[in-house]
Formats: structure tokens, sequence, C-alpha cells
């Protein structure tokens, strides 16, 4: 809104002074009221700046608290990114820890894996191991389960044939129960007779004799 310049009229010319001075009059009071609603018009204006001031700075709070929480979220998954490392070291060292074992036993000419498929039991087990070991008829021997340690048979060997792998073994004692196919295959001492899930005279015999 524009104020209009109001020019008073000249006092000195007479003959247009009193008609001019009403005029003046007359502009001067519609002067008036614009300047009062300039006046209004300006406070306003002045409300609605503050209020945007207002919004502006609770616009400003919220991003500023969204800028914390990315930092803190980043900063979150930084910390997951490292521990999630941690655990792949982790569990490479411990796959690591398996081969170097699992090779340690089919390494050694007395121990051996096989793949067989055995029930934890008492009786004549069959299983195909690596060829080439150390194996001799009544060596006493334990099969544990590589997944499930606390499941294993132990006996004593009737057969091996290094050519082939091939070995029978008579198990006499047992721990866990179920089938597995995960076995490692390591040579023991003899077990007592009265740990023997099955006493057979032969097993006894071979007890007795190696």
């Amino acid at each position: 809104m524009t104020i209009r310049t109001l020019t008073p009229p000249d006092p000195k010319n007479r003959d247009t002074f009193e008609q001019l001075a009403w005029e003046f009059t007359t502009d001067l009071g519609l002067w008036a009221q614009e300047v009062t609603v300039l006046g209004q018009q300006v406070e306003a204006d002045k409300e609605e700046v503050e209020a945007l001031k207002d919004t502006t700075a609770s616009l400003k709070n919220e991003a500023q608290a969204a800028v914390s929480d990315c930092q803190a979220e980043a900063i979150n998954c930084q910390n997951q990114a490292v521990l999630c490392q941690t655990w792949t070291n982790d569990a490479e060292a411990s796959a690591n820890m398996a081969e170097s074992y699992a090779n340690s036993i089919i390494l050694s000419p007395l121990n051996a894996t096989s793949s067989t498929q055995q029930s934890i039991s008492a009786g004549e087990k069959i299983f195909l191991t690596q060829p080439d070991k150390a194996f001799l008829p009544g060596h006493w021997i334990v099969c544990i389960s590589r997944v499930s340690p606390t499941n294993w048979i132990k006996g004593y060997i009737e057969t091996y044939d290094d050519s082939t792998g091939a070995m029978t073994m008579m198990s006499l004692q047992t721990n866990g129960n179920g089938s597995y196919d995960d076995w490692a295959i390591c040579q023991t001492t003899p077990a007592p007779a009265s740990s023997y899930s099955t006493v057979s005279v032969k097993g006894l015999y071979m007890s007795l004799t190696f």
C-alpha cells in the first residue's frame, strides 16, 4: 500500500485557497485513514514475521535433531560393522582351526575320518576311511561324531584294508544315540569289560589280548 503525498494550498493565493483548503482537509482525513490502515498492515506483517521466525526456529531444531539422529545411527552402523567384522574374523579363525584339526586327523597314520552312515550302537560296524593308514586288527579305536562329539562308539578293529581304507570294527562301548556320517576315527586305549554295551566272547578275548 502506497501513501499519497499531500500538498497544502498556498495561502497567498486567496482566489483558490478556500476551495483548496477544504479539499486538503478532506484529503487529510483520508490520508490519516490510509496511514492507520498501513500501520495495521505493518503490525500484521510484524506478527507474520514473528510467526515465521518461530517456525524457522522450530524447523531448525528439528533439522538439528535429525542430524544428531543420523550421526548416532551412523556411529551405531559403524559399531555394528566392527562387530560383524569381529564375528567374521572369529568364524574364519574357527574354520581354520577346524580345518587344521581335520587335516591333523587325516594326516596321522592312526587317525582317519569317514562319511559312512552308522548308528550309535554296539556290534560290528563297517567304515570306509582313508587308505594307507597304520591300523591293524586288534587296535582299539573310538569313532566320534564331529558335529556332535558327545556321540561316539568305541571298540577294536577286526579288519582294515590299507589299499581301499575299508575298515570293520566291533563296537563294545557307546555314548549318545542317533545315526551320523561325520566320523573322526582315532586310536584309543581298551575299555574295561565292565563298560561294554554288549559283551561278547570275542570282545573279551580281544580286550585281554591286545
